[in-house]
């Protein structure tokens, strides 16, 4: 055993280190452990990550916003819809097509939208409105009106008017006596045919020659024979001859009508107003070789 009451020793706590040579302490053999937290520092990076790419999008989208091309809409309006949509394409457009009635031709372009002029960039739409020409209307029927009545109303529809001038016997002149159509729908400018009552005139239906007779249909109310006639032969050269002459009968009833006798000249007139139907018209020789010839002419 050792001697009592030895006294323990302890060791002497670190000098501090000595001054360099310029007066300055060396820094300890070791420095102090920092407490350092993972999950911390990695939501730091997340955010920094986050940030940054948002950042890059910004400035991505900043460089083709940037970049974006503007064209300005062309003038297409009253052009065929082919020259529209080539005008509109060679812009870097796209087109959109609708189509409404209207008096401009068909097929043309009365509307687009976007308007003309209007600043947007390559690749939108524009719309355009096309015309299927003017809207179909009603015909009217006109027979028993008159041709001027007829002509105004067609000319307010939209339609017009073809008059043709057709004998009417017992109508009277000007009044409309049949159209074609009579009716029903038809485009703005259609044309619609009107017969219209002419002012009756003269018109030779039927001619006789030498000996020949025959039947003749009247229409009108009045008519007439005009003929010619000369003697030959012994009448020539005597007072009193017996001549030709020309009876009437009704073709239909076989009645009498009238009955006259060839008189020596050209331009004799015999005038009837027995109105329409079929006549027999019959001509007798005389006693000697007459020449003659004789128009019907009807008044209608």
């Amino acid at each position: 055993m050792g001697p009592p009451n030895t006294p323990i020793r302890t060791s002497a706590p670190p000098r501090p280190p000595a001054p360099g040579p310029h007066g300055t302490r060396r820094a300890p053999e070791y420095s102090p452990r920092r407490t350092v937290n993972p999950s911390r520092r990695r939501r730091a990076i997340a955010a920094l990550s986050v940030v940054i790419v948002l950042l890059v999008a910004m400035v991505a989208a900043a460089l083709v916003i940037g970049h974006t091309t503007y064209t300005r809409v062309p003038s297409v309006r009253r052009l065929p819809k082919a020259r529209a949509l080539a005008a509109l394409r060679h812009a870097h457009l796209h087109v959109t097509t609708g189509a409404r009635h209207a008096m401009a031709p068909v097929g043309t372009v009365i509307g687009e939208t976007p308007a003309a002029q209007t600043r947007v960039s390559q690749g939108s739409t524009v719309h355009l409105t096309i015309s299927r020409g003017p809207a179909p209307v009603q015909v009217i029927n006109f027979v028993q009106s008159s041709v001027g009545d007829a002509e105004r109303s067609l000319h307010r529809l939209g339609l017009k008017a073809a008059v043709n001038h057709v004998a009417a016997p017992g109508t009277s002149p000007g009044t409309v006596v049949a159209q074609t159509p009579t009716s029903g729908v038809r485009p703005r400018g259609s044309t619609v045919t009107l017969n219209v009552a002419e002012v009756p005139r003269w018109q030779t239906v039927r001619t006789f020659d030498g000996r020949s007779s025959g039947p003749v249909k009247i229409i009108g109310r009045h008519w007439r024979i005009v003929y010619r006639m000369a003697f030959h032969g012994t009448c020539t050269f005597i007072l009193f001859c017996s001549g030709p002459s020309a009876r009437v009968t009704n073709a239909g009833t076989g009645g009498y009508v009238a009955g006259f006798g060839l008189q020596d000249g050209t331009g004799q007139v015999q005038n009837f107003a027995t109105g329409a139907g079929t006549y027999e018209i019959q001509v007798t020789p005389g006693g000697d070789d007459a020449g003659w010839s004789l128009q019907v002419q009807d008044l209608y």
